[in-house]
């Protein structure tokens, strides 16, 4: 009961610890475990020194210019610091792709034992100070104001690459409003032929009007690597360009067909072939097989089948040998048609 008291009545100057652990936001599971087994707990007291004054109101003030004075103590700095620390992203909090000196702040706060060492001795010494003369104190806070915005915009920065790469690959226009516009369309054509899981969950996301564009990023994002952005590592941030780009191209392999669906004639089939050659360019085709084709067709399928069969290949071999008569066959048409470079 003693403990609790003196925690209210001195609640901006007193840190709680838990088998030695700092806890900088005690709730009523800690109250509840203090008055079980208070043996495992210890209250330390951080009377405001006016040596240090300053630099704990810079401290406060980086969050509130307008803290009031009564509210400025190391155990409040140190609460605002921790808090922040705590409510950002996972991948806020795992990225190395922000400054040395951001890593710096955040690996402080994320080991921070201790209210008094953390302000006065691991902060600085993460931003690359030794000691904290007068004279360098307003330099010292600007850095520390500088790292904490880097980690809190590093999810936001994240965001937007993903934006740019996710629009780029699937050569959707650089507006986010135009390009939902257009994806909502185009993903509406291949609701009922995609079949895989993965590219059918994708489609259904790109057609989602009723998210901001913001969670709609994140959303398709999330299908794409089967994982919630906020919780990526820097080797999925790297990845999903690559990763969005291929899906992409499935996708305009597989609109190809159900656009050509769309106006082919009843009791038609079609075709989509595509051949890529070593420096990323595909040729392509999309072949309407008629009715009154299907006989033939089937009976050359099986002529080179035979052929093929006859000059006893690898099976390797044998699809190199039609790949390179397909790719062939399609530069046979005019200069620009049915070339791809993505």
């Amino acid at each position: 009961m003693y403990l609790t008291a003196a925690m209210q009545h001195w609640e901006a100057e007193v840190a709680l610890f838990e088998e030695g652990t700092f806890v900088p936001n005690p709730g009523i599971a800690v109250y509840e475990r203090l008055l079980r087994v208070p043996e495992r707990f210890k209250v330390q007291r951080y009377p405001l020194s006016t040596g240090r004054e300053r630099l704990l109101t810079g401290y406060a003030r980086l969050f509130d210019r307008d803290v009031a004075p009564e509210q400025v103590s190391l155990v409040h700095d140190v609460r605002l610091l921790m808090g922040f620390a705590a409510r950002l992203p996972r991948y806020s909090q795992n990225t190395q792709r922000i400054s040395a000196g951001a890593r710096g702040l955040r690996g402080a706060l994320f080991s921070a034992r201790e209210p008094h060492t953390l302000l006065f001795r691991q902060l600085p010494e993460a931003l690359g100070y030794d000691d904290l003369p007068d004279r360098v104190i307003d330099e010292y806070l600007e850095r520390v104001r500088t790292a904490l915005l880097e980690l809190a915009q590093a999810y936001d920065r994240l965001l937007g690459e993903v934006q740019c790469a996710l629009l780029a690959g699937l050569r959707l226009p650089a507006d986010i409003r135009a390009a939902r516009s257009e994806v909502r369309a185009r993903a509406g054509l291949l609701q009922e032929v995609v079949a895989e899981q993965r590219l059918a969950a994708l489609v259904t996301r790109l057609r989602d009007d009723r998210l901001a564009d913001r969670e709609w990023v994140e959303s398709v994002a999330a299908v794409v690597t089967n994982k919630p952005v906020r919780s990526w590592s820097d080797a999925e941030a790297v990845g999903f360009p690559v990763a969005i780009a291929e899906l992409g191209a499935r996708l305009r392999r597989i609109e190809d067909v159900a656009v050509a669906r769309v106006h082919m004639p009843s009791g038609e089939r079609v075709v989509r072939l595509g051949v890529t050659d070593d420096r990323g360019v595909e040729r392509r085709d999309l072949v309407r097989v008629r009715r009154a084709q299907e006989a033939t067709v089937e009976r050359a399928v099986r002529r080179l089948e035979e052929a093929l069969q006859g000059l006893r290949m690898e099976p390797e071999a044998e699809l190199a040998a039609v790949a390179l008569l397909a790719r062939k066959m399609l530069e046979r048409q005019p200069e620009g048609e049915g070339e791809d470079h993505g």
